[in-house]
């Protein structure tokens, strides 16, 4: 795996659809946080992450994208992100508590 400036992890695909995983952690303890409401601005898509922080959107695609992570414990947040054909991207959503 190989790390872009802390946020982004490249993993070869082949030909596999486009996709991003998503973990959101607490930036203090670094601890999963359970229940962020994600939306990838612009494209109508919308989840809530797990019990331990994560999430997977599948069939975007290639090209540059926006992320907002909403928690009532957190500031909210917005990510810009990268989608790149053959890879999976990995976005790790570091929130700060209010």
């Amino acid at each position: 795996v190989e790390r872009y400036k802390n946020v982004r992890a490249i993993n070869s695909t082949g030909t596999r659809a486009l996709s991003v995983t998503i973990t959101s952690i607490n930036a203090a303890t670094r601890q999963p946080i359970a229940h962020v409401e994600l939306e990838i601005i612009g494209q109508g898509i919308r989840r809530v992450s797990s019990n331990r922080g994560y999430n997977t959107v599948a069939n975007l695609i290639a090209g540059n994208h926006k992320i907002e992570a909403m928690h009532p414990n957190y500031k909210p947040k917005t990510v810009d992100f990268t989608v790149v054909t053959g890879e999976t991207t990995e976005l790790l959503l570091e929130l700060e508590a209010v």
